[in-house]
């Protein structure tokens, strides 16, 4: 929290400097009561220095899909939503420890943190003058009160009461608001709404005649109807990033594009590439039992004449009384070098249909 902006004098400074900047801004913010959006002229009775400007849009997002719905729909929906929220709230109360509710304990301790920052001059026993980044600051624990107006309208002491409050060895939670205690909080969560009964299940008056109430009748306007929130003019619009892979359009792989696949330095058909599918997420943790249209496609495949990757006459010629050399992930055995033809793993070729021990 900055002390500065609670300051008159700080306020009619900051003015100022947007009159400098843009005298436009500053007509429009004089026509804005200052009690609505600057927290030096918040009232000290409400205990509470929250600045919030999307009330709206966070009412919008809780309420979710119930906006589009009819009325009564739309009622009962908040009834239920309402109803589950007190209880959770209650629940949550149940846990606390301590005598304040938790967000107050994490603010007492940012507080402490930053008090060490200041110096005390003790002026008597209630009173104190603390010194922060060269500005003076009168506390008075008697009245609670301090000239930075922090402790007036938020209710919870500020770095220059905590300095005082240190020296007294006194907690700082005995000089924080009985609004934050959780005996008020357990007060405010006690009471719930109760449920409501099914329409089907409510009592029906014979003596009243059943009426049938039309719903009023609807003019459509030309369009799509929209049910997203109306931006502001100044609003940023929400931007969906795309992704960056890249995949291959000639083997369908990711990582590559087609001016740089391996296959086109291959003689391998055409045929044989479309007929391969693109692998999805999971495909590879999850093995597919074959049926018996994959054992017709990869008898098929077999039986046709694979084209071999040109072996360059620098390189030996394989060994085939022990089969040919391949090389396995997690093998010792090193890959074929690059001064030939592009190395490609023996999933590349099963992808295709065809096994790699006759390549």
């Amino acid at each position: 929290m900055d002390v500065y902006e609670r300051q008159t004098k700080g306020f009619n400074f900051a003015l100022h400097k947007i009159k400098e900047l843009k005298p436009a801004a500053y007509d429009w913010l004089l026509k804005i009561p200052a009690e609505m959006w600057s927290r030096h002229a918040f009232d000290k009775r409400l205990k509470n220095d929250h600045v919030t400007n999307n009330i709206s849009e966070s009412f919008n997002h809780w309420v979710g899909d119930l906006r589009s719905k009819p009325v009564l729909t739309l009622v009962d929906g908040l009834r239920t939503k309402l109803m589950c929220r007190l209880q959770k709230r209650k629940l949550k109360g149940l846990k606390m420890s301590g005598d304040l509710v938790p967000n107050v304990v994490k603010e007492l301790n940012k507080i402490k943190e930053e008090s060490r920052k200041c110096h005390l001059l003790v002026a008597g026993e209630h009173e104190f003058e603390v010194q922060d980044q060269n500005i003076n600051y009168i506390v008075n624990l008697r009245t609670r009160t301090c000239n930075c107006r922090v402790w007036d309208v938020s209710g919870i002491p500020c770095k220059h009461a905590a300095l005082g409050i240190f020296h007294r060895r006194d907690s700082l939670e005995s000089f924080c608001d009985s609004r934050f205690s959780k005996e008020n909080y357990m007060k405010i969560y006690s009471y719930c709404i109760h449920p409501v009964p099914d329409p089907t299940f409510w009592p029906q008056d014979l003596e009243v005649e059943p009426t049938n109430l039309l719903p009023p009748i609807v003019r459509r306007m030309p369009g799509r109807p929209k049910k997203n929130r109306r931006k502001e003019p100044g609003e940023a619009p929400n931007v969906v990033r795309r992704s960056n892979m890249v995949r291959c359009k000639v083997c369908n792989d990711l990582g590559h594009n087609k001016r740089t696949c391996p296959v086109n330095q291959l003689d391998i058909p055409l045929a044989q590439l479309a007929s391969r599918k693109r692998k999805t997420k999971g495909s590879s943790s999850q093995p597919v039992a074959p049926t018996k249209q994959n054992k017709k496609t990869k008898a098929k495949s077999l039986s046709q004449p694979v084209p071999k990757p040109p072996i360059s006459s620098s390189q030996p010629l394989p060994n085939t009384e022990h089969g040919p050399s391949m090389h396995v992930a997690g093998s010792t055995s090193q890959p074929p070098s690059n001064s030939g033809a592009a190395y490609l793993p023996p999933s590349f070729w099963r992808g295709l249909g065809v096994s790699p021990q006759r390549i």
